[in-house]
């Protein structure tokens, strides 16, 4: 700064020097900023730059670290916690969209828009003086024409993962009904908009004016329009109207929309309350058979993929995903007649515990019902569930301790780990299984003795068919 201050004559090689050809200390700090100095124009350090992504190197770490299903369920979770906000905060634009993208299915009323499943969560059970009944009802989008497009693409999505050049009418039918019923629980701009709707529910075929003629009122429904509750029906009442169904007592409960049937807390009632109940009470109740399990008796606890139903888990995805998704359902040859013998000689309840997603709920039911299995309750695992690996365990633990005066026999397979689990039920329950049986699957999944270690040799059985049993 002093040589640029000193006065030169002009034009001087002296001035030209300092003036057009800076040294290289000046041409550094002009036109090469140090790596501070572009730090500081960027107007961030590394640090800053590190948090404004939202992510440390160690963060990054741990994320790369994830399975691809839990980034998946992150990614669900995130998504469910920031639409119903958006919903709330722009409910007239969210209408206005709806109205603009889907035309008259927008504003279509529930008993139009939506499909109402309902389910028992395992048996009936003596409750006191009554009965207990655990209930699950879920409301669904109704499949229609505009659907297609959607399902068109799923199916072809499908073939090219199986590597199918072309499907038959039957096979084709089967897909576009198996997918629908994954499609069907995603919503685009909260279309079917399923939480806050009040069900209710009584026993069906009550006399008038008894208590559980009644309807009764169930919570509202959750996000995914799905409520699981539990009801007590009288002694007297479900006497007077058991019947057999597939060799099995069973009631009858019946579920509808309340009347009233939009929750006061939703943020959306308010403004079109009117609009969404009118035509509720149009909608004929749905039903489901439940069946009646005493104190005392035998209960089978049986798996479904390749115990009573062809999946061949065995051979791998791509088996798993024609036998689930493209063919129709198949029973092990020799199971129905087996089960149905049980129920007569030894008046056995059933229940299904199985790791299939419930989506599939209705089609397992209707191939049961179809195949002569007797009546049973369904327990189903979802793909998205934090204790999917423990679930049949636990679920088969939960049964064993509702019915503490009933004894249990476990029917599974060696394809996957039926055997270990089964163990581990009969260890932790001494005396209440009496007996474990393996469908061995082929020859190179025998049943491994090992697991069984400790245990009496009357206590198990392996079998490939049933008639050795």
């Amino acid at each position: 700064p002093q040589a640029v201050a000193a006065p030169t004559a002009p034009g001087a090689p002296e001035a030209r020097t300092e003036s057009a050809c800076p040294t290289a200390e000046t041409r550094t700090e002009s036109a090469c900023p140090t790596p501070e100095t572009r730090t500081d124009s960027a107007g961030q350090t590394l640090e800053a730059r590190t948090e404004s992504v939202g992510q440390t190197p160690e963060m990054r770490t741990e994320s790369a670290g994830q399975t691809l299903e839990q980034v998946l369920r992150d990614i669900v979770e995130k998504l469910r916690s920031v639409l119903p906000h958006l919903a709330k905060e722009g409910a007239a634009l969210n209408r206005e969209l709806r109205r603009a993208i889907f035309g008259e299915a927008a504003t279509r009323r529930p008993a139009q828009r939506f499909q109402l499943v309902t389910r028992c969560r395992g048996s009936a059970y003596r409750d006191g003086g009554g009965w207990r009944v655990r209930l699950v009802a879920q409301l669904f989008r109704r499949r229609e024409e505009r659907h297609n497009r959607r399902l068109v693409i799923a199916r072809l999505v499908l073939q090219a993962l199986l590597r199918i050049k072309d499907l038959d009418a039957e096979a084709r039918s089967v897909v576009d009904e198996r997918i629908w019923l994954v499609v069907r629980n995603f919503e685009l701009f909260n279309e079917q908009d399923r939480g806050g709707w009040r069900l209710e529910a009584r026993l069906a075929e009550a006399p008038a004016g008894t208590r559980d003629s009644m309807w009764r009122e169930l919570p509202p429904t959750d996000r995914e329009g799905r409520v699981e509750t539990s009801l007590s029906f009288s002694d007297e009442g479900v006497a007077r109207l058991a019947r057999p169904v597939l060799g099995r007592p069973a009631v009858k409960i019946e579920v509808r929309f309340a009347p009233s049937s939009r929750s006061m807390s939703s943020a959306r009632v308010v403004s079109d309350l009117a609009e969404r109940t009118a035509g509720v009470t149009a909608m004929a109740p749905t039903s489901t058979e439940v069946p009646l399990v005493d104190d005392r008796g035998i209960t089978i606890i049986s798996d479904i993929d390749d115990t009573v139903k062809v999946t061949e888990v065995f051979r791998g995805p791509d088996r798993i995903l024609q036998n689930t998704l493209v063919r129709p359902f198949r029973a092990v040859v020799g199971m129905p007649e087996l089960y149905r013998m049980w129920a007569r000689k030894y008046r056995a309840s059933f229940e299904f515990v199985s790791k299939a997603p419930p989506e599939l709920y209705e089609p397992m039911q209707a191939f049961l019902q179809k195949e002569g299995f007797p009546l049973a309750s369904l327990h189903l695992c979802s793909l998205w569930s934090l204790d999917r690996g423990r679930f049949k365990e636990q679920r088969i633990n939960e049964l064993v301790e509702t019915f503490p005066h009933r004894r249990f026999v476990l029917v599974g397979d060696s394809g996957e780990h039926d055997p270990d689990i089964y163990a581990a039920v009969a260890r932790r329950h001494p005396g209440r299984v009496a007996k474990v049986l393996i469908r061995q699957v082929s020859p190179a999944h025998a049943v491994d003795e090992r697991v069984f270690g400790g245990m009496a040799a009357s206590s198990w059985q392996g079998f490939r068919n049933p008639p050795e049993l």
